[in-house]
């Protein structure tokens, strides 16, 4: 349920998905303790249990409701490279991510 980001020197976002019986949380847990620098990287998440590891860990931690709406902000000309760097999502992309990763408030 958390999207990894390298925090450090650009602005890639790194996608990583689990195999079952593996859950994804996990995976997050596992990648940041091989890092030597977990503080370099960022999870976005609204799960508070990941959230709490992961700062356990040294990583930072952005919410997705956060994370969404910076991208929108940046796709909106905010960011003067916008065009190149922050592609739109559009509500059909934004509903499809909602619904593979859920919005945790349940």
């Amino acid at each position: 349920t958390g999207i990894i980001s390298n925090s450090g020197h650009d602005d890639r976002i790194e996608v990583r998905f689990s195999k079952d019986p593996e859950k994804a949380d996990h995976l997050i847990v596992k990648f940041l303790e091989r890092q030597n620098r977990p503080a370099d990287w960022t999870v976005i998440t609204s799960d508070r249990d990941l959230s709490m590891r992961v700062k356990n860990k040294g990583a930072h931690v952005i919410n997705s409701e956060e994370f969404i709406s910076r991208i929108n902000n940046n796709s909106e000309g905010e960011n003067e490279h916008a065009d190149k760097t922050n592609p739109q999502i559009s509500k059909d992309d934004m509903d499809y991510w909602l619904e593979k990763f859920g919005d945790d408030k349940e």
